[in-house]
């Protein structure tokens, strides 16, 4: 039996655990100002934004901040410093790189997330550094000496698991604009770059569901991220919304309010916006001139965390539900992803007008963390968003990844996930993640919505139970309640299209130790939800992998020096040596387990084409078994077990419908180029924003491992140079594409 665990994961990799070093703490001049800014409120816990001023006139150089909350209070988690807490009292000192606050009203902030029950009173007795701030009492406590170590601006993301009670409300249109609103615009500014809290309040009495707020820029800046709200700017102007669908979405009557953030970019002077308009009326009696805010604090290197509500699932509306979502569809084609193919082709004129015909095939957006299905942190955009660019195409369909499970890849290194069933991970898995995904289904039921159920899940149950995490995922709020419940709630909807991922021949391709087995764990698991064997549309095999779609010049039973070809140690006697083999034998053994006789299936050959001047033009004359299978081989990798990188790998048959018999479609689920994974640590950030770790498979100087083999991992030489995209990759994949790009 082969414990392997094969399939690349989709995206690459990171988390940089930085160590920190405080400045020394100096006393201040005194002088301080405080301004704690509650920028969103659930009943339960709260966001907070808290800027600290130096009104003194000698600069301090290192900091530490303390206060008594009012109530029960407790922080969760801290961004841009380092915090303790003892009862009421709490002390927030500088996080080494915003030590320094100039004199003369320089500045710096950091933000929290927390908990409490009854009120959220406002702290009044800040000390800085033990000098009073705001004219308020000092504190009898003393802010603590040491604090933990920092040389860099800390690259982990604050954690999301906010517990929410608050519900928002299910989508209605937008209400008329309202009577009165305030804006609170609150930035810091750095160089070229800055960050702005705004802060919107409903002074109506009645409340507004569905907002949106326009402002322009007069100095050049421009948006570059946000988070809690979609942002769009054209030229000075800029244009934050969100629906009353979105969690953020409402803004309460008589003083409620809402906040989001963004990030960008400025040249010359940073000076805040002066007037806003929501839903077309102006705030702040038409002008708003908070004073702008210079400090020496860095970019963060995360956006503040957002805060996540369970929504109320929208009832479905009937409908069509074809039987090959493929036929007759035109899909969606990723613009941020057709944005990096043409911004490699523009890297290299020499392959550049193969590279851009990449850009003309539709792939698959992945939803792999809560923050991709909301458009948050350094995702560009939200699934609803994707869903209004595929509208604007002229697109009848969208393909997305559903891959969020808790203990996800359960014996990974590079791709698991960000929730873990030991943390609440199956209510967070359904409330903050599948319920959205409905939500954004429900809002486009005249969009075919395809999707890919849980790469790299079911088949961990089979072949990797020594793992602690796999053991846990094979138990009560792991991998079958999640998929189950997926299907459930997805499938209720006619215009979703489920695939449940079933690795690939390398890894479940063995008759009796793997096969048989995994087809009856999987039909089994399927069979748990509501419709039963009808609960899917099909399978998908070969997600994010290099596995050839066909060997051509040779088959498995083929007897080469009186031995089975399928005997030679590259295939090690697997059933199964191509892809599209082992996808109709799994389809045929599906219809004996009850299935469907009409079950689709889909293989993604996003890069097994394995073209190039390295592909045999024929069959080898060999006599020697594994001669003979070397030099026949299409598959060039050094050995199934490899997945990351592959070096010699190629884009391979486009995607199409009905390729071939019981195959619903060839498809692109890994949209190619980017990256599996990488030998090295690589920050959270716009290359890397779901922030997965690293894995030496992605090292060319890697030897392997009991799970993959030994002496084989075949990465690309430099693999990778940054994060998701990188050059190398995709031009990799062009010049080996097979059929060739012309």
């Amino acid at each position: 039996m082969k414990y392997w665990r094969l399939l690349p994961i989709a995206a690459v990799v990171i988390l940089v655990a930085a160590i920190l070093i405080p400045g020394q703490i100096t006393s201040a001049a005194p002088g301080c100002t405080v301004d704690y800014n509650i920028l969103n409120d659930w009943g339960s816990g709260a966001t907070v934004n808290v800027t600290v001023a130096n009104t003194g006139t000698t600069a301090i150089n290192g900091w530490a901040l303390t206060w008594t909350f009012p109530g029960n209070q407790q922080i969760t988690n801290l961004w841009n410093g380092s915090y303790s807490q003892s009862g009421a009292s709490a002390s927030v000192s500088d996080a080494g790189y915003n030590a320094n606050i100039p004199a003369n009203n320089g500045s710096t902030s950091f933000g929290f997330n927390m908990n409490y029950s009854g009120t959220n009173a406002v702290p009044t007795d800040f000390a800085l550094n033990g000098v009073t701030c705001n004219g308020g009492t000092a504190p009898t406590s003393v802010p603590p000496t040491s604090v933990p170590p920092t040389d860099t601006p800390p690259t982990s993301v604050p954690p999301t698991s906010v517990p929410p009670t608050g519900v928002p409300p299910t989508s209605v249109p937008p209400t008329s604009a309202p009577g009165t609103c305030a804006v609170a615009y609150t930035q810091n500014s750095w160089g070229t770059g800055f960050t702005a809290d705004v802060k919107i309040t409903n002074n109506n009495s009645s409340a507004i569901s569905g907002w949106t707020l326009t402002w322009a820029y007069a100095n050049g800046q421009q948006v570059t991220s946000s988070w809690n709200a979609t942002v769009s700017q054209s030229g000075a102007n800029v244009t934050a919304s969100n629906p009353a669908s979105h969690w953020n979405g409402t803004i309460g009557a008589n003083g409620g309010s809402v906040s989001f953030g963004i990030q960008g970019t400025h040249t010359g002077t940073n000076n805040a916006p002066t007037s806003f308009t929501l839903n077309g009326v102006a705030c702040n009696g038409g002008t708003v001139t908070p004073p702008p805010t210079t400090t020496t604090t860095p970019p963060p290197t995360t956006p503040p965390p957002t805060t996540t509500v369970s929504p109320t699932v929208i009832p479905p509306t009937p409908g069509t539900h074809l039987d090959n979502p493929f036929v007759g569809a035109v899909i969606y084609r990723n613009v941020d992803y057709v944005a990096s193919v043409n911004a490699a082709a523009d890297q290299n004129p020499a392959l550049a007008s193969r590279m851009r015909q990449v850009a003309n095939y539709p792939t698959f957006v992945w939803m792999d963390t809560i923050a991709a299905v909301n458009g948050d942190g350094y995702y560009s955009r939200s699934l609803i968003g994707h869903m209004e660019q595929a509208v604007a195409q002229g697109a009848n369909a969208i393909q997305i990844v559903v891959y969020n499970l808790p203990n996800r890849d359960c014996s990974a290194l590079a791709s698991n996930g960000e929730l873990l069933i030991a943390e609440d991970g199956f209510n967070r898995y359904k409330n903050e993640y599948i319920n959205p995904i409905a939500n954004a289904v429900a809002q486009f039921p005249n969009l075919r919505v395809i999707a890919v159920i849980e790469p790299d899940s079911l088949p961990n149950l089979h072949t990797n139970m020594s793992f602690a995490k796999c053991q846990e995922a094979d138990g009560p709020g792991g991998y079958r309640d999640g998929i189950v419940y997926a299907l459930n709630t997805l499938g209720a909807y006619s215009n979703f299209y489920s695939y449940v991922d079933i690795g690939h021949h390398g890894w479940l391709g063995w008759q009796d130790s793997n096969f048989l087995p995994a087809t009856q764990l999987i039909a089994d698991a399927i069979k748990m939800a509501d419709k039963g064997v009808n609960s899917i549309d099909g399978f998908v095999s070969n997600t994010a992998n290099t596995s050839a779609l066909v060997e051509p010049y040779h088959t498995a039973n083929q007897m080469i020096g009186g031995q089975p070809a399928r005997s030679a140690s590259f295939h090690d006697w697997n059933t199964y040596i191509d892809e599209l083999s082992y996808a109709q034998a799994w389809r045929n053994r599906m219809v004996e387990l009850g299935f469907p006789s009409n079950i689709g299936m889909l293989i993604d050959t996003s890069r097994n084409g394995w073209g190039g001047l390295n592909r045999p033009a024929g069959p080898s004359t060999s006599t020697d078994l594994n001669i003979f299978v070397d030099e026949s081989r299409i598959d060039r990798r050094i050995h199934k077990g490899n997945w990351c990188n592959q070096s010699g790998a190629g884009i391979g048959e486009r995607p199409t419908a009905n390729p071939a018999s019981g195959i619903d479609a060839y498809v692109w689920v890994k949209p190619p180029g980017e990256s599996d994974g990488s030998s090295e640590l690589i920050p959270v950030g716009p290359e890397n924003p779901d922030g997965k770790g690293f894995d030496r498979m992605c090292d060319p100087t890697y030897t392997g491992n009991e799970l993959n083999g030994y002496s084989m991992t075949g990465a690309l030489p430099n693999a990778p140079v940054s994060g998701r995209w990188f050059q190398e990759q995709f031009e990799e994949l062009v010049t080996n594409a097979f059929p060739a790009f012309q």
